[in-house]
């Protein structure tokens, strides 16, 4: 079982995808489960009035109406049960999410353990230039992913830093360099596991 965080715009999502595929295995998408969980389209944004909490405007921030802490919790318990059920099919399984809590990083691994198979996150990274230049992407291009700069410095400033995990089963991985060279790290990482992408 593969769980894949970071920031906004760090790249989860496109690794996600790319482990996927070279495992032959479901990707459980944070984003996509909590567009389902609220009956709105995946590019259509869940939360349009949401921002930064230093909005001049007086933007209520974006921990608020879908992105509340009831609403989270509620989409991480659905996209664990959904983790779950691909496990318990025998097949491996990748969550797509930001795992920024230490709780929700700790409940991953919990349901590794579990079913038994092993674990590994990998956390993305990227220079802060080449996210922003992302998230100015993001607002001239359809989006399952509602984050955007006004998101950056708020969701930077309640990361919670990965120190529960040792070396086995903790990847940094900066997303800032080419597809092969993530491939070939993940894959590195993951023989030590060991979880084997083929």
């Amino acid at each position: 079982m593969l769980a894949v965080g970071g920031i906004v715009a760090s790249g989860k999502s496109t690794v996600a995808d790319l482990v996927g595929h070279e495992l032959m295995a479901p990707v459980v998408s944070s984003d996509r489960t909590r567009k389902w969980l609220l009956g709105v389209e995946p590019t259509t944004p869940a939360n349009p009035d949401a921002g930064s909490t230093g909005d001049s405007a007086g933007s209520p921030g974006p921990w608020t109406g879908a992105y509340s802490a009831e609403v989270t919790e509620a989409v991480y318990d659905e996209v664990f049960r959904r983790a779950r059920a691909v496990l318990q099919s025998g097949r491996p399984v990748v969550i797509d999410a930001s795992f920024r809590s230490l709780e929700h990083r700790k409940a991953a691994r919990q349901l590794a353990s579990e079913a038994g198979v092993p674990f590994l996150f990998v956390e993305c990274q990227a220079p802060s230039d080449i996210i922003r230049e992302r998230l100015r992407r993001r607002d001239r291009e359809p989006s399952v992913s509602d984050a955007r700069a006004d998101f950056l410095d708020d969701f930077v400033a309640s990361w919670e830093p990965v120190d529960e995990l040792g070396p086995s089963e903790h990847l940094v991985l900066d997303t800032s360099g080419s597809i092969e060279e993530n491939v070939e790290a993940i894959r590195s990482a993951s023989n030590q596991a060991p979880l084997r992408i083929v």
